[in-house]
């Protein structure tokens, strides 16, 4: 999921454009990753005498970059008894393991004596690691790429999407590279100071001004060697140290709960189980905003009800040829969550459509690994390009736990959505791609059967038709300034809203609803069907679940668990009773099945609860205590 960097750099290339050059290509490569960073400098000295010294920062490479260290070392190790010849470096979004230095790359093995970067996710890295013996002083999945030292054949086994940079000190020093999805390119003699640079995205050329350079070959390995080299190598590695708290990275794991907690959530879900009256058709209940029930107990959402009419998959067939004839398929950007909607629809775009788009995706530091290695395993089992642009993780984060912490004072269902609002740049950052790659069709994966309009509805405000058939983020313009005074109502009624969060909140809002992108809704042509999506990418592609639902709608999503429990503690139902109630008016489910799922899907996801509040450093005990309490007396909701 890194920005990974390669430089070969010309003999005659000074101090200063060394450092130039480094600055340049990491600051933009930071997009993919600003959690950590790392670089690895090869000096060759005048008797053939080569070191390796490795810089290593638990802060972003801005902050790296800033240290002393690095300039003193460039002044000091290349002049007319030693010549700085490679660079390789990163900027790191963690993943497997936190943001420490002992996480960090670049990878560096002194027995083998070689040196690597990757970005990308080894989904069976634990069991390769295992199989082939490898000594792990690193929580890093990237590790498990050391196979690749004896026998580059042993690539098959490797899990996941991945690029790497690696030079080995052997008999020759030896630069290579590799990518099984694509996202690899490289240039050779770009101009007077590099004989050689390989990057992670092709934008990332056009932003340097350098023109000549191509995409790496699938499951290729680039060998560029040197000439003949001592046997004597020294590596060294300075850990930077600086003041920025790492970023945190673990699994969901089963949860240790308080057994008076799981009492009090029990003793609340029995009740709203016992007092809520449902839709006698679908499953909603008297809880929803804006539901209204006829004399036979039917709501006004299912009297509403259009069917979805599809339109012809031969039309999409069509676009998307046409697209492919006129521009390449590379003129088509695919999103890519590592949820099963997105997935799916990339499945289907390569198997049926036989086209291999760009992915696209966008990291706000709340998805689970989950989402993270799903990415990894449809990009990689499908040799398809992934764009990752990382937000600043440790800015999000701390803007989601001061509006939770906000929240909790002055209680609104209302409000919920704005803990989701560091989320939205996932829209408008396509936006930025499509000038950069000059795409020509860009593929979202939503349907009309997830549209969770009441969350904007607890505003107290009717802001759509009983049954709308546009996506959430279609909003009129009316609804949106009914929406904002709702928001500006709250504010004053709480100042603690009032913090560094809002810029984001307010960016997010705009981001969401006044998007300049028309993108192509997949759904709209192809037949969104459950239990093929699920069926298709566990058994074909090893998708991954989650442990504590059986469901496998939003478990990419932290943030999820979270507000469903509040939804379900103040109003007896989450999103799930308004999926399963399109899918009973659409025909696809039986409203006892819909009843059974909902029952089970709606169960506290308290592994997931317990992963999302030790990321935001927050006390789940206390915050969960607090809910349950203040759900019992909140004035929103009667029965």
């Amino acid at each position: 999921m890194c920005g990974i960097v390669g430089i070969e750099f010309s003999d005659n290339v000074t101090k200063n454009n060394i450092f130039v050059w480094i600055k340049k290509t990491l600051t933009v490569s930071s997009r993919r990753g600003k959690d950590s960073s790392g670089i690895s400098f090869i000096t060759e000295t005048s008797n053939n005498f080569h070191e390796v010294t490795s810089f290593k920062s638990e802060n972003s490479i801005f902050e790296l970059l800033k240290h002393e260290k690095i300039k003193n070392f460039i002044n000091n190790n290349h002049n007319t008894k030693k010549k700085i010849n490679y660079v390789i470096a990163h900027t790191r979004m963690a993943t497997n393991g936190n943001s420490t230095n002992s996480n960090n790359q670049p990878i560096i093995n002194e027995k083998n004596k070689n040196l690597f970067v990757f970005n990308g996710i080894i989904t069976n890295s634990e069991n390769l690691i295992k199989k082939y013996k490898i000594k792990k002083n690193t929580l890093n999945d990237g590790l498990a790429l050391s196979i690749l030292d004896k026998d580059n054949k042993r690539k098959k086994y490797i899990k996941g999407a991945y690029s790497l940079i690696k030079i080995s000190f052997k008999k020759f020093l030896t630069f290579s590279c590799m990518t099984n999805n694509g996202s690899l390119y490289i240039s050779n003699n770009p101009n007077k100071d590099l004989k050689k640079i390989i990057l992670s995205e092709s934008s990332f050329f056009k932003k340097l001004n350098i023109s000549n350079f191509k995409q790496g070959e699938i499951n290729h390995l680039y060998l560029f060697k040197n000439k003949e080299i001592s046997k004597n190598i020294k590596f060294k590695t300075y850990n930077i140290l600086q003041s920025n708290k790492s970023v945190n990275v673990f699994d969901v794991e089963k949860e240790n709960i308080n057994k008076f907690l799981k009492k009090q959530i029990d003793k609340r879900s029995q009740y709203l189980l016992e007092k809520i009256y449902r839709c006698k058709k679908c499953v909603l209940p008297q809880t929803h905003p804006f539901i209204i029930f006829d004399k036979n107990g039917i709501c006004n959402f299912c009297n509403n009800y259009n069917k979805k009419k599809f339109l012809p998959k031969k039309k999409l067939e069509d676009i998307i040829n046409l697209v492919k004839k006129k521009y390449g398929q590379r003129s088509i950007l695919s999103s890519i969550s590592g949820g099963r909607d997105s997935s799916y629809a990339l499945h289907v775009l390569c198997r049926e459509f036989n086209i291999r788009p760009i992915t696209y995706t966008y990291d706000w530091g709340l998805n689970t690994d989950i989402a993270r290695r799903n990415v990894s395993i449809m990009t990689g089992e499908l040799n398809v390009e992934n764009i990752l642009i990382s937000a600043d993780i440790r800015k999000k984060r701390e803007n989601v736990r001061k509006n939770i912490i906000a929240w909790l004072k002055k209680p609104h269902l209302g409000i919920v959505p704005l803990f989701m609002a560091g989320d939205k740049q996932f829209i408008s950052n396509v936006s930025i791609l499509k000038k950069e790659l000059n795409s020509k069709l860009e593929i979202f994966a939503s349907n009309n059967h997830e549209i969770t309009q009441f969350k904007e509805e607890f505003s107290n405000f009717k802001l759509w038709p009983d049954h709308s058939s546009h996506m959430p983020n279609k909003m009129s313009l009316y609804s949106q300034l009914k929406l904002i005074s709702f928001y500006g109502f709250q504010f004053l009624k709480n100042p603690a809203y009032l913090n560094s969060s809002m810029l984001d909140s307010l960016t997010g809002f705009f981001n969401y609803y006044h998007s300049e992108t028309n993108e192509l809704q997949i759904f709209d042509y192809v037949e969104w069907n459950e239990n093929k999506i699920n069926q298709t990418l566990i058994k074909k592609y090893g998708w991954e679940t989650a442990i504590d639902t059986p469901g496998t709608w939003r478990i990419g999503d932290g943030t999820a668990a979270f507000y469903n429990f509040i939804y379900f503690m103040y109003a007896g139902f989450t999103e799930n009773d308004v999926l399963r109630s399109y899918l009973i008016r659409d025909g696809q489910l039986k409203r006892n099945k819909a009843l059974e799922l909902v029952n089970l899907e709606n169960q506290v996801r308290l592994p997931t609860l317990e992963w999302y509040f030790k990321l935001l450093e927050l006390d789940m005990k206390k915050i969960l205590n607090h809910i349950i309490k203040s759900s019992w007396k909140y004035n929103n909701i009667s029965f």
